[in-house]
């Protein structure tokens, strides 16, 4: 079965299968393409559907309750993150978030990585963004609460962003190729010896080399499922997810969510 090209977006099953998911991504005519992957909402949250996936994207969140709101920078997990353990999370109904791509986010906020378990709040984060945040928390709509989140961005991106262009290239060379490359091809591509590039990356995206592929091809996988259904076997999930075999899948998923591929694609669906 040959399978065409497809837009790389890390999954988050909790959010997408929860009640009135909608989502949108920046086209490449944006200005904003190639540093937002995705600007979601979820309406009427079922506090139930609790546990995110490991993923290689730190985002913006916001929880709405009906007294409070909240607002945290999130980078990716190596491994299953608990959304329960937010003291506030059984009484949200809305949650606000943006995707940002691997490796880009650069000087955009404060202390943010890509991936490495870090909650920051947003207040901590947003550089001269106070207001944006307070007016992020008062916001009724989707439409106003990315305008607001847009606005920032662009004010950055036009003031002092700067971005490590090793990181970058290396993180998109990895979801480029979908998490399958090895070392050697990252140093003949560069110039930089394994040593740097491992020591860079880890720095960079908070995780390692080989961690980030192992997640990035995790990702790959259950997009794989979702958007081919059971016309794949998960023998042969396997095999187009660059896995040496179904086993070497299942020891992956199980490394990383604690459950086997059956059970992870088909969380909360």
């Amino acid at each position: 079965m040959k399978l065409l090209g497809f837009d790389f977006t890390p999954h988050q099953p909790y959010l997408e299968y929860n009640n009135n998911y909608y989502s949108y991504k920046p086209g490449i005519e944006d200005d904003l393409y190639g540093l937002v992957w995705e600007v979601y909402q979820v309406n009427n949250f079922d506090f139930q559907k609790s546990i995110a996936f490991p993923d290689v994207c730190a985002d913006i969140m916001l929880f709405y309750s009906p007294n409070k709101a909240h607002c945290y920078l999130m980078s990716g997990t190596k491994g299953l993150r608990v959304m329960t353990d937010l003291e506030f999370f059984k009484d949200i109904h809305t949650i606000f978030g943006v995707k940002f791509c691997s490796g880009a986010l650069g000087n955009l906020f404060e202390g943010v990585r890509d991936t490495g378990d870090n909650i920051i709040w947003g207040n901590d984060a947003l550089i001269y963004g106070n207001d944006t945040i307070e007016r992020l928390l008062d916001a009724k709509t989707f439409t106003e609460r990315w305008n607001l989140v847009r606005n920032y961005l662009i004010k950055r991106l036009n003031s002092d962003y700067e971005v490590d262009r090793l990181v970058n290239y290396v993180a998109n060379c990895i979801v480029v190729n979908r998490g399958k490359i090895i070392i050697q091809d990252l140093e003949s591509q560069t110039g930089y010896s394994s040593r740097y590039l491992r020591k860079k990356i880890n720095e960079g995206l908070g995780v390692s080399i080989k961690t980030f592929c192992r997640i990035v091809q995790f990702q790959w996988s259950y997009h794989l499922y979702h958007q081919f259904g059971d016309k794949l076997s998960f023998s042969e999930l396997a095999q187009q997810s660059g896995y040496y075999d179904q086993s070497h899948m299942n020891i992956t998923y199980k490394k990383l969510t604690g459950l086997l591929p059956k059970n992870a694609t088909n969380l909360y669906t």
